[in-house]
């Protein structure tokens, strides 16, 4: 069953509308002053396996980055972080594996539970920054009310080498 999730979200990483990056296109150093949104950025899914994290692909996009619309319940973000540990960028992503289900309870009140399910394989999408170093996702585990779970604070799931992006 992992396989199968990892193969569909290949399929479905192939199939986003990916272009690879032509020679020269990585960016130079930041520029001072306003800066228009950048035209290409990096998608990469990583598999979190029992065995630790490790990169399955990545590759350019072309276009901006999506608007961030993750909920601010869903508590998963991704780190880009530089040779010497600085962070080049921050995002947030929807909870991985969870399934949330709402249905009204007695006497009309509507009650949820989200249920924990193994997921090994997510997808974050990064600026193009050739000082990019360590990718790190980092989760806060919840309970099936949706509180979290002893322990409260962010826990890293993945810290894997930033990868070469194909050219």
């Amino acid at each position: 069953m992992p396989r199968l999730r990892a193969a569909a979200a290949l399929a479905a990483f192939a199939l986003a509308g990916c272009h690879p990056v032509e020679d020269g296109a990585r960016p130079g150093p930041p520029q001072a002053g306003p800066q228009a949104a950048p035209d290409r950025h990096v998608l990469i899914a990583i598999s979190l396996g029992p065995n630790g994290a490790r990169v399955l692909a990545s590759r350019i996009v072309e276009g901006p980055l999506p608007v961030d619309r993750a909920p601010a319940d869903d508590p998963w973000a991704y780190r880009v972080e530089g040779a010497g540990g600085e962070v080049l960028f921050e995002g947030r992503m929807r909870a991985a594996g969870v399934l949330r289900g709402e249905w009204p309870g007695p006497g009309g009140k509507l009650e949820g539970v989200r249920v924990e399910i193994p997921n090994d394989v997510v997808t974050v999408r990064t600026p193009l920054d050739a000082r990019a170093a360590r990718l790190k996702v980092m989760a806060v585990r919840r309970s099936q009310a949706g509180e979290a779970k002893p322990g409260g604070g962010p826990e890293v799931v993945a810290d894997v080498p930033f990868p070469e992006v194909p050219r």
